[in-house]
């Protein structure tokens, strides 16, 4: 099915719930149970993107790119009305990279001959300080002092360290472990200690991690820094934003375009100068963390890839007017947070369609074909998620899910309104967003929630037959040919027992417009969406059932039924605006006006 069959399947979906076609059998009853089986055992989800879709698509930078477009061009696009301009980034970033851990492990790694040594020494001074040569681990735990916690960091070997004391002589020449409140870690190379170029190596035991085996934890730059917050380590890696942690980013393949790897330095750097700003958060004693929370930090780990990582450094290089500033986005006078995200289902999001809060001028939704362009983003431009009928029931809080329609959708393309029904009839309601959350999607924007392919519900004995007329609306078919046109009908169980709907699609030429254009193309419309139900009564006053000429929804319907004993059809049509295209000799000419146009067909059986 295509997006824009799925889109027109939605938008009828919402006229039908307009016209009030999701009843019970009448004012608080309640429809019996359906048959198990006619429950179907998973779903198809399908969506596009992949992330919150705000800001700039990582995706759309690498289309972009591809197009010739400029760094520049690439972020002044996704950040409506933002400049570009060189900004102090000359500042310590606090990069929170072991979070709340009950010891970690770290030694030095030599880069250069001679290189790899480490120093452990207190932050305030006034005790000695612990030297590791290279490949030498020094383990820091929690510890205790009279005077409160302490970290205490401990060469191989050394002996169980006595409590820290409050005051006192110094301690010996050659210790083999040191403690403080805060304890620093500098290693050779670096702009805190002088000698050969060196990394540092980290590692948590307790997350099943090993020197050995810790290769996204090292760090080339800044010092780290370890303190105690909540009795658990907070491990800091505290990195100049300018020429430090940038390198370290692994947010983008450096293989992309240098305009592309441009983009995301300009957006990663106004994120950490954002935060930065906004001052050292107490629960980890950082600016931002190294996960996919804030931006992925890898340090050493990003600017020593094989081949392509001087390609990453040559771009934070490029992005650098000098030795203290750094090119990032501005609005009205300060620096904005660059929000990125991998890429959307076609069209980014508004701010606070995603977060809530006010609307930022610069996180406007805009268009992003790029996101949804398999040959630029080959593994989410779609996708498809098969969960568990127990796993969509626990998203939507009910005992089964029966069928599943997607509503309203925000400005960028999630669903404002995720309707399940269950067996019962009960329905519940969720955001494409709260969706996302509770299934593990790659992103918000669903295009639609299906039953497997080729499943077809199968009424309880004794319930609703099918109707003996219009086949193709009724026979579960990956295709039918009728009257020269193709279709397809997927039929499920609806509101319990005593109902069935059918989606019927059929191949037409459609036409779109796109800003003064209009363009022409042929595949999957939606075309029809039929319910039997044995429950006639339920159906008293609605737009599909009643004849005559209604006013429902702001629209106009009207409506004509057979007086059928047993099963009673009713035809709708909907007063709509259409495009008609005419051929002359110079051309094709557009031309809109309204019509009746077919909307719907109703089965009703009263029983025979």
């Amino acid at each position: 099915m295509t997006r824009g069959t799925r889109a027109a399947l939605a938008a009828a979906a919402g006229l039908a719930v307009a016209a009030g076609l999701f009843a019970t059998a009448g004012p608080g009853a309640a429809l019996p149970l359906r048959d198990a089986a006619a429950v179907p055992p998973s779903f198809t989800v399908s969506g596009s993107g992949f992330g919150h879709g705000v800001g700039m698509t990582q995706y759309g930078a690498l289309g972009q790119a591809r197009a010739g477009r400029s760094a520049a061009d690439i972020v002044r696009y996704y950040y409506t009305g933002a400049s570009v301009a060189a900004v102090n980034d000359a500042v310590n970033l606090r990069v929170s990279i072991a979070h709340a851990v009950s010891s970690v492990v770290l030694a030095g790694e030599a880069v250069e001959a001679g290189g790899g040594g480490v120093l452990v020494q207190p932050t305030a001074g006034g005790a000695t300080a612990l030297p590791a040569t290279a490949g030498v681990a020094v383990t820091l735990t929690v510890g205790s002092s009279p005077a409160g916690p302490v970290v205490t960091a401990s060469l191989p070997g050394a002996p169980a360290p006595a409590p820290a004391p409050s005051a006192g002589p110094e301690p010996s020449a050659s210790p083999t472990s040191v403690s403080a409140p805060k304890l620093a870690v500098t290693w050779q190379g670096t702009r805190d200690l002088a000698g050969p170029a060196s990394v540092l190596n980290l590692a948590s035991p307790a997350a099943g991690e090993s020197l050995a085996d810790s290769k996204r934890h090292r760090y080339r730059w800044g010092t780290v820094e370890v303190s105690v917050v909540g009795g658990r380590l907070e491990v800091v890696n505290v990195v100049r934003i300018h020429d430090e942690y940038l390198r370290g980013l692994g947010e983008m393949p450096s293989s992309w375009p240098a305009d592309a790897l441009q983009a995301q330095v300009i957006a990663s750097r106004s994120y950490a100068l954002n935060a930065y700003n906004a001052g050292v958060k107490g629960s980890c004693a950082c600016h931002l963390d190294d996960g996919t929370s804030s931006q992925v930090f890898l340090g050493w780990s990003k600017e020593n890839e094989p081949t392509y990582g001087a390609r990453w450094v040559a771009a934070v290089s490029a992005t650098q007017p000098d030795a203290g500033t750094g090119l990032a986005l501005t609005s009205g006078g300060r620096v904005v947070p660059g929000y990125f995200s991998s890429s959307s289902g076609g069209r980014t999001e508004n701010n606070e369609d995603v977060w809530g809060g006010s609307p930022l001028s610069y996180l406007r939704s805009l268009p992003d074909p790029w996101s949804a362009d398999p040959a630029v983003n080959p593994s989410f431009a779609r996708w498809t998620r098969t969960p568990t009928q127990a796993a969509v029931a626990s998203a939507f809080g009910l005992p089964d899910v029966a069928s599943v329609v997607v509503g309203g959708r925000t400005a960028g393309g999630t669903p404002l309104q995720v309707t399940a029904t269950s067996s019962s009839g009960t329905t519940a309601v969720v955001s494409g967003f709260t969706l996302r959350s509770r299934l593990g999607l790659p992103s918000a924007w669903v295009a639609a929630v299906e039953p497997p392919a080729g499943w077809v519900a199968t009424p309880a004995p004794g319930t609703v037959p099918l109707p003996p007329v219009n086949a193709v609306y009724t026979t579960p078919s990956a295709a039918h040919l009728v009257n020269g046109r193709q279709w397809r009908t997927r039929c499920e169980p609806y509101a319990g027992a005593r109902s069935i709907r059918c989606f019927t699609d059929i191949v037409a030429t459609t036409v779109t417009k796109t800003g003064s254009r209009y363009v022409t193309g042929n595949g999957w419309v939606f075309n029809n969406l039929t319910y039997r139900d044995l429950d006639g009564p339920a159906w008293t006053g609605n737009v599909l059932a009643t004849p005559g000429e209604h006013l429902s929804g702001g629209r106009r319907w009207r409506t004509t039924c057979t007086t059928a004993t047993a099963w009673r059809t009713c035809r709708s049509d909907i007063w709509a605006t259409v495009i008609s295209r005419r051929a002359s000799a110079r051309g094709y000419t557009y031309v809109t006006y309204g019509t009746w146009q077919f909307n719907n067909m109703v089965w009703l059986y009263r029983g025979a």
